[in-house]
Order: structure tokens, then sequence, then C-alpha cells
């Protein structure tokens, strides 16, 4: 009985991921589009090359999706490799307005993103590395109501043993969880059900 209620739950949840997944990549699809568009109608080169730039980003970010859905099996089975590159704090800047804040602004959420570090670039498999983000920002945007906001802080700490350190935090007036839940705030599968009725008074932080 235990095992069909987990692979019910799991199915469930499943399908909830893959509809958000979908209307994800349908958003992503479109911001590419239109910014088809507008390189067309413009004659300023500079702008068609910041178009241009977008697009880049945005399709980089579409096909990491793609990946990561169809390599879902590889990191359920820990298998999947990292591709280590050097990532600056200027691309990072541009991955995050390029294909979240559309995101935020097609559910009228007000998205305030504050890079406060010193740090210019790092080592990681940016495309992993943005996925972190991505999927953490457009889950705060899942469970934000229109008219909301999500705030995105990403600052320096101190260094510990020679190692740099970063933190980020994001803040949103999301319907949150209840304490009776966070015990089961990482348990496989789960989720609050009935969140729809609670109130949405509460802000809630999810720091690094």
């Amino acid at each position: 009985m235990l095992i069909k209620e987990h692979s019910q739950r799991k199915e469930h949840n499943d399908a909830q991921d893959n509809a958000f997944y979908f209307v994800l990549i349908v958003s992503i699809v479109n911001d590419i589009i239109g910014l088809t568009h507008l390189v067309q109608e413009e004659d300023n080169i500079q702008v068609i090359r910041e178009y241009l730039r977008n697009i880049d980003t945005s399709s980089d970010f579409l096909l990491g999706l793609i990946n990561d859905i169809l390599d879902m099996s590889k990191i359920e089975n820990g298998e999947l490799t990292l591709k280590e590159d050097t990532y600056t704090k200027g691309e990072f800047v541009n991955s995050i307005n390029t294909v979240v804040k559309p995101l935020m602004d097609n559910r009228d959420i007000n998205f305030v993103f504050q890079m406060n570090t010193h740090i210019d670039c790092i080592r990681v498999d940016r495309l992993r590395y943005n996925q972190i983000f991505f999927n953490l920002l457009s889950n705060a945007a899942k469970f934000t109501p229109r008219g909301g906001i999500v705030e995105f802080l990403f600052e320096s700490i101190p260094p510990k043993d020679d190692k740099v350190g970063i933190r980020f935090r994001v803040r949103d007036n999301g319907i949150g969880m209840s304490p009776e839940f966070l015990p089961h705030l990482y348990d496989p599968f789960s989720q609050e059900p009935r969140w729809e009725t609670r109130s949405r008074e509460p802000v809630w932080d999810y720091p690094s």
C-alpha cells in the first residue's frame, strides 16, 4: 500500500513538474521569437547585437533545460557529469535578466535583483549553475500570486579556508510552507496539500 501511495504521489508531482516545465519552455521560445522579430525590424547595429546576445542566452538556457529533462535519470542516479568553465559576473547578470525577468513580468511579479559581490568570475558548469537559480526563481514565481514580489540577493561573504564565499537569498511573498510541513521539507516527492487555501501574507526566506 505504501509503495502504491509513493508511486501515485511521484506520478502526481512529476505531472505538475512537467506541466510547469512546458510553460517555462513555451515562455522562453516566445521570448526568442519576439527578439528575432525585433532584430528584423532594427537598424541600429549595437541594438541588434544586444538582441542577439539575449537570444543566445535564452537559447543556451532552453537547451540546458531540455537536456535536464532528458538526463533526469542520470541526475537521479548521480551519473551526471559537470563541464567546468569560467563564468563572469556580467554573464550571470545578463542570464538572469534575459531569462528570469521576462518570466516574472509575464506573471505581473515585481522582480528585485541585487548583485552585491566583488567577485568578477568563478569556475562552474554554467548551464547547471544557471539551472539551480532558474529553478529556484521559477519555483518562487510559480507560488507567488500576481502582483507579488520576488527578491534575489547575491552577495560575498568572508572567505573560509582560502575559499571564496558567496551567499544567495531568495525572498518572496508566496504561499510558503506551514510549520507543520517543515519536517517533511526534504522528503522525496513531498508536497503540502491544499496550499492554495492558506494565507498569502507571510514573507518566506530561502537562504543558502
